[in-house]
Formats: structure tokens, C-alpha cells, sequence
């Protein structure tokens, strides 16, 4: 800017706008034998616009990402891309027209995620997923205020809330930024009201694609069975 401040969320415009892509690119062929990104589904804004650049590399560019893991974007400028992840097929042609093969096949099934999982996911979130082993697991809901305690209690079992975590006391996390967790054997996923009610409903599908997205996220954390708790059972402990 005007003081020669350098903001980190706008690095990829500047060496768009400044048209530094050519020497980018230069410095990746000299240096580098190939370009590996993960979790690409979260990058948003100009940093996306550099990623595509990428690919004018002479480098062999491996992304992996899954869609519906979007939970933010790594940067927005005044609307740019904002409409990015509306769609995955509209997504997934912004790379094929920048030469880059879209593979869905490769990495399809989950080496975590137990069938019952796999199947709770595709059909209550709608959600295609499947599963690469035959672990015996299960989706079960907590009914009672005894049992949600004795999840509270329990610091072998992460407690996975939509937001404000911290204010509970216990071993846990928010949905969303439980992503890339995958050492957790079991789960307990604390359904807010507006989440429970589409439970119950049977229209978890129809929640907002980011609340569907951090859910998703949530739901496919663990190697055994999956605990769902209502965010009321929670309450009494929450501090602040």
C-alpha cells in the first residue's frame, strides 16, 4: 500500500497484478521437479487465480483436495472467485480448461471412515462416499443427559461442536477445524438446534452448504464409531 505495507492474503495478487507470474514460473522450473498441494479445495480469491498459473509450469502439478471439505477460503479480495464452490462441475472445469486433469476415481474410497459411516454420510447428507474397509462401526445418538455427561467426562473421545468449543471444558474441537484430523477412533459430533432438527427431519441435506460442509468434516473424523449428542445435553457446562 501506500506505507509499503506487504499484506500476506494478497501475495498472489500482487504478482499477478505486477505480472511476476513469467519469473514464478522460471524460478519453479529451475529449482523444482513437481508442485504437490493439499486440502485444494480451500484455497479461494487470487490465490486460486496463482494456482491456475501453476500450471503453466514445465513441472509435473499434483492437487488433491476433496470438494465438500471447503470450509473457508484461503483468501477474498472483493469478491474474486466468489462464486468458486457453488457448483463442483463448474469447478472442476475451471481446471481442465487450465490443462489439468480432474481424477475423481483415484481417491475415492476412505481408508477411515467405516461403511455404516460411509453409508450415514451418503444417504442422510447426500454426500457420495465409500468406504475401503470392512472395520465394524456404527452411527449411534446419545438420549440421554447421563450418557452425554459420561461423553463430557471421557478425554479418549473428542467432542466436536459446531462453534465455540473451548467453552465447554472438555477434550474437543469445531467441526470444521477438526479437518485433518485422523487419529481419533471414535467421535461424539454435538448437533447444534438447527442441526438436530435436520436430523431429525431427515434434511441434513438441505442444511447450508458450508454448516453441510464443516458437518461432513465432523462426521467422517472417526476410524470407529460415530456419537451424536444434542447441543442441549452440552449446555450445562458451557462456561461463557
Amino acid at each position: 500500500d501506500a506505507s509499503r505495507r506487504l499484506y500476506h492474503g494478497r501475495l498472489a495478487k500482487l504478482i499477478l497484478v505486477r505480472g511476476l507470474m513469467g519469473e514464478v514460473l522460471e524460478r519453479v522450473d529451475e529449482f523444482f521437479d513437481m508442485i504437490c498441494i493439499d486440502e485444494v479445495q480451500d484455497f479461494g480469491g487470487n490465490d486460486f487465480n496463482f494456482i491456475i498459473k501453476l500450471a503453466g509450469a514445465k513441472v509435473d502439478l499434483l492437487l488433491v483436495g476433496d470438494f465438500r471439505q471447503h470450509t473457508y477460503d484461503t483468501s477474498r479480495d472483493h469478491g474474486v472467485n466468489k462464486n468458486l464452490h457453488a457448483k463442483f462441475g463448474s469447478y472442476a472445469q475451471r481446471f481442465r480448461e487450465a490443462g489439468i486433469k480432474v481424477d475423481t476415481e483415484s481417491l475415492s474410497l476412505s481408508r477411515r471412515c467405516s461403511p455404516a459411516v460411509c453409508e450415514f454420510i451418503s444417504e442422510r447428507l447426500g454426500i457420495s462416499i465409500r468406504s475401503s474397509t470392512d472395520r465394524v462401526a456404527t452411527v449411534l445418538e446419545v438420549r440421554s443427559q447421563d450418557e452425554a455427561d459420561a461423553f463430557w467426562r471421557r478425554n479418549d473421545i473428542v467432542k466436536l461442536f459446531y462453534s465455540e468449543h473451548a467453552a465447554y471444558g472438555c477434550a474437543s474441537q469445531n467441526w470444521g477445524a477438526s479437518k485433518g484430523d485422523d487419529h481419533h477412533d471414535e467421535v461424539c459430533v454435538v448437533l447444534n438446534p438447527k442441526t438436530l432438527k435436520a436430523y431429525k427431519d431427515g434434511k441434513l441435506h438441505a442444511l447450508s452448504p458450508l454448516t453441510l460442509n464443516r458437518l461432513y468434516v465432523a462426521l467422517s473424523r472417526a476410524r470407529g464409531n460415530v456419537y451424536l449428542v444434542s447441543q442441549t445435553y452440552m449446555a450445562r457446562y458451557k462456561t461463557r
